[in-house]
């Protein structure tokens, strides 16, 4: 089957978030009251230690979902990009968030150190190569 630039890069940014994600979805169904009386009963019973989360035990059972969710949407989001202009700006803005640091998102709920910039840089080498085409020089 032949993907599209929009679906591949969709694939790539939601594989690359994931954790991210799934961490953020996890904190929010932990602020249910069912599920902070569960944490609370789990640890007077005593059968775990105190350092137990059980927003740890929630999180992979999250990332199905949302694979399911996030890649379409992204797909339907980077669809309106045209398909040949995809890896070329992919790569430019994965650059230049490498050159400027940390990127710190939603009000600093979440940081992408340097380490997980150059995994999403590598994610879309292997996945979304540009092709070295040389454009047009403009004589001046």
């Amino acid at each position: 089957m032949e993907y599209k630039n929009s679906q591949i890069l969709a694939a790539v940014v939601s594989e690359w978030a994931r954790p991210a994600i799934s961490q953020i979805a996890a904190g929010n169904l932990m602020r249910l009251p069912m599920l902070q009386s569960l944490q609370a009963t789990i640890s007077s019973l005593g059968i775990v230690s105190g350092n137990y989360a059980l927003q740890k035990d929630i999180e992979p059972l999250i990332q199905p979902i949302i694979n399911s969710l996030v890649a379409p949407m992204l797909a339907r989001y980077f669809g309106q990009i045209p398909e040949e202009s995809i890896p070329q700006m992919a790569h430019d803005i994965v650059e230049k968030m490498r050159g400027n640091g940390p990127l710190s998102v939603l009000e600093g709920m979440v940081t992408f150190e340097e380490e997980d910039l150059n995994e999403l840089a590598d994610l879309l080498d292997k996945n979304l190569p540009v092709e070295q085409t040389q454009g047009y020089q403009v004589k001046h």
